[in-house]
């Protein structure tokens, strides 16, 4: 089963889909990110800087239900996608899971999507949403309304950062 990791801030009235997440209580676990299974609350890694997806980039997802899927290759960027008429996100970047394997689904929406190059993290982007889906889930199990897709939806974490969108900016660590 799931456990709650915190709480996420939307940023209302912009072009974009972006959160600001924050940790449970007090407690703050920027700027890492959570990168164990589904049901790990422990395994953070820290993030040392942004990376902008490009075509061909294998980006890893972490999302609540699904947890750590990596080998996702970035196979569109700078896409507008529409869930209704007055809900429409410009810039998003779709995957693909290279072994076509569910990467994310329902639930795991506003989880980060990074690159892992020597061990290091480059923050990629926020999870949006899937393309398809089926009931066969990573993690926590599908069905009961969530589905799963081995194809992914992410907006860049560059198009949240700053004074033109929302303002805000991305803590790392030193490398």
């Amino acid at each position: 089963m799931s456990t709650y990791l915190g709480g996420l801030t939307v940023s209302p009235g912009t072009p974009v889909d972006l959160g600001l997440w924050t940790g449970p209580g007090t407690n703050s676990f920027y700027p890492y990110i959570f990168t164990g299974s589904y049901t790990d609350t422990a395994t953070i890694s820290a993030v040392v800087d942004e990376t902008i997806p490009v075509v061909g980039d294998k980006l890893c997802y972490s999302g609540a239900f699904s947890g750590r899927v990596c080998s996702n290759t970035v196979v569109t960027t700078g896409n507008l996608v529409c869930y209704s008429v007055s809900m429409c996100y410009a810039g998003e970047t779709f995957t693909h899971q290279d072994a076509n394997t569910e990467a994310l689904g329902n639930g795991d929406s506003g989880g980060p999507v990074y690159a892992s190059v020597s061990g290091q993290v480059y923050a990629a982007g926020t999870i949006n949403g899937e393309i398809g889906g089926s009931s066969t889930c990573t993690g926590e199990p599908g069905g009961n309304g969530r589905s799963c897709s081995p194809s992914g939806i992410f907006e860049p974490v560059a198009y949240g950062l700053g004074p033109d969108t929302t303002g805000w900016g991305l803590l790392v660590t030193s490398p």
